[in-house]
């Protein structure tokens, strides 16, 4: 209830006490006197709200590393389910063909002929994930990456003489093979040198 409310209370209150305690024809005469009410105090304003805080500024994002700064995204997501890693043992199949086995059970077969070469790589479960053609010229090789299915993922152009260049999403990038964030990513097509040993692919 508020102040104003209990001010109307009280001033009722005394108005009807008055009204039954009036002055009455009495036979001395006398009349009595009113009594005057004081106006009530004003309640205090209240405190107002104080401002909100401001958030804070979001952090700035850093720059990629390895596989992401060496490859672009087509790249990475080619070989996503079939990234080679961890030791590695290779074994030679005839005069020109190899296999290669890695730890984490991806495994890669490579076969020449003449002008002509092929790279498949197979996830772990032993199908296919991404199966590359290369035909060679006097000055390099032009490699046709596709997927299990047959769909283009990227081509990759190897001259004889500077960085090769990845194809895809029709965009054209040159890889750095020497660089640090590329020596220490093996994305798929990149493998490392590993020493001779018993690799069967079906």
């Amino acid at each position: 209830m508020n102040s104003r409310m209990l001010g109307s209370g009280l001033v009722f209150g005394m108005v009807a006490t008055l009204l039954a305690c009036g002055g009455s024809s009495g036979e001395t005469g006398a009349s009595s006197s009113g009594v005057t009410s004081t106006a009530g105090t004003g309640g205090s304003g209240g405190t107002g709200g104080s401002d909100g805080t401001g958030g804070t500024g979001g952090t700035g994002g850093s720059a990629p590393t390895g596989c992401a700064a060496c490859y672009p995204q087509c790249v990475i997501d080619a070989f996503a389910t079939c990234t080679p890693t961890g030791l590695c043992t290779n074994a030679t199949v005839g005069l020109t063909d190899s296999n290669t086995c890695y730890a984490n059970g991806v495994k890669e077969q490579s076969a020449t002929t003449g002008t002509t070469g092929t790279t498949t790589f197979y996830k772990m479960d032993g199908s296919v994930c991404v199966a590359g053609s290369t035909t060679f010229t006097t000055t390099g090789g032009t490699t046709t990456y596709k997927d299990g299915g047959g769909k283009l993922l990227f081509t990759d152009e190897s001259p004889l003489t500077g960085g090769h260049k990845v194809t895809c999403d029709a965009k054209t990038v040159t890889i750095d093979a020497a660089s640090a964030d590329c020596q220490a990513c093996k994305a798929g097509y990149f493998s490392n040198s590993c020493p001779t040993g018993t690799c069967t692919i079906p």
